[in-house]
C-alpha cells in the first residue's frame, strides 16, 4: 500500500512538471519572430520580410515609410549610407571601386587597392608606409627615413648615402671620416706635384712627395682616387685642356707602375664646373686628387 501511495505521488509531480514545460514551450512558439521584424509569427501576415525592412503592425512592408532605392542597388535608401551611389550590402550600400573592402567615402586611395591599416592606400613593399608617402616604395624601409633603407644603420637613407654599407656622418655624405694623414697628403698634392714646363712629365722635384703619396694610397686600400689637373686658373683652351689631361694621365700611369691597383684610379682635366673640388686660389698648374670610399 505504501508503494502505491509513493507511485501516485511521483506520478502527480511528474505530470505537473510536464505540463509546466509544455506551457513554456508553447509560450516560446507563440513569441517566435522568424524574420526579426518585431512582429511575432502568430500575428505576422508577412513572416518572411527581408532583414531590417520597416514593417507595419501586421509584419508587412510599411506603406507609410519611404523605402525607395534611389541608386537601384537593391538596398533601400533608409538603409543605404550612399543612397545616390550604387553599392554593396556589406558596405551599407556604398561602392568600393578598387575592391579592397573599404568603402570609397572612407578610402584615401579609392582607385588603388590598399589595406585597412593605411585607410585603403597601397603599400607595395609592405613596410607599413603607404606608397604615396614612401620615398622608396619598392624597397622595404624605415618610417623615420620615409620608407627608405639604411643598410649601415647610420640614420642616413641609402639613396642619400655615398657609403651605404659603411657608417658615417651626414656632414660627410654618410661616409666615415677620411684618414687625417691621407687628407694632409692630398691637400699637399695640389702644390707638391710639379711638371716640366709645357710638358706632362713629372718633375724630379716631386719624387719624394710621390713616394709619400704612393705609401698613403696603399695604406688606404678601401679608397679610390680621381685625379684632376689644370694648367692655368683663368685660361681654359683646347691646348691647355689637352696638357692638363696628359698630366693627369701621367700621374695615374706613374702610380700604377708603383703598385697602385688601376681600378682604384681615374683621371680627367679640371674645369671650373667641377664645383665639388676646391683648388688653392691663385696657384696655377695644380693637381687635385679626390678620394672616395669603395663600397663593399
Amino acid at each position: 500500500m505504501k508503494f502505491l501511495f509513493t507511485y501516485i505521488f511521483l506520478l502527480t509531480i511528474s505530470t505537473g512538471l510536464f505540463a509546466q514545460i509544455k506551457e513554456k514551450n508553447k509560450s516560446r512558439i507563440e513569441l517566435r519572430d522568424s524574420d526579426q521584424d518585431g512582429v511575432i509569427d502568430s500575428k505576422d501576415n508577412c513572416p518572411e520580410t527581408p532583414p531590417n525592412t520597416i514593417v507595419d503592425s501586421f509584419g508587412c512592408v510599411s506603406k507609410t515609410v519611404n523605402q525607395l532605392d534611389s541608386d537601384k542597388d537593391g538596398i533601400p535608401d533608409y538603409q543605404d549610407s550612399c543612397a545616390q551611389l550604387p553599392g554593396i550590402a556589406n558596405l551599407q550600400g556604398c561602392p568600393d571601386y578598387d575592391g579592397d573592402g573599404i568603402a570609397d567615402p572612407f578610402d584615401k586611395c579609392p582607385k588603388q587597392a590598399g589595406t585597412i591599416a593605411l585607410a585603403g592606400c597601397p603599400d607595395r613593399d609592405n613596410d607599413g608606409i603607404s606608397d604615396e608617402d614612401d620615398k622608396c616604395p619598392d624597397a622595404f624601409g624605415l618610417s623615420y627615413l620615409s620608407g627608405c633603407m639604411d643598410s649601415d644603420g647610420d640614420q642616413i637613407a641609402d639613396q642619400l648615402d655615398d657609403c651605404p654599407n659603411r657608417q658615417g656622418k651626414l656632414s660627410n655624405k654618410g661616409c666615415p671620416e677620411i684618414d687625417k694623414e691621407l687628407s694632409k697628403i692630398l691637400l699637399e698634392a695640389q702644390v707638391a706635384i710639379q711638371f716640366s714646363p709645357g710638358s706632362s712629365k713629372i718633375s724630379s722635384k716631386s719624387s719624394v712627395f710621390m713616394q709619400k703619396l704612393i705609401e698613403v694610397m696603399q695604406k688606404n686600400q678601401d679608397m679610390k682616387f680621381s685625379i684632376y689637373c689644370f694648367t692655368q686658373e683663368s685660361k681654359v683652351t683646347s691646348k691647355n685642356d689637352e696638357l692638363a689631361m696628359n698630366r693627369a694621365a701621367e700621374i695615374e700611369a706613374f702610380l700604377i707602375s708603383k703598385g697602385v691597383y688601376s681600378k682604384r684610379l681615374s683621371f680627367k682635366s679640371y674645369h671650373k664646373s667641377d664645383r665639388t673640388l676646391t683648388p688653392i686660389k691663385g696657384i696655377n698648374n695644380q693637381t687635385i686628387i679626390e678620394p672616395k670610399f669603395i663600397n663593399p
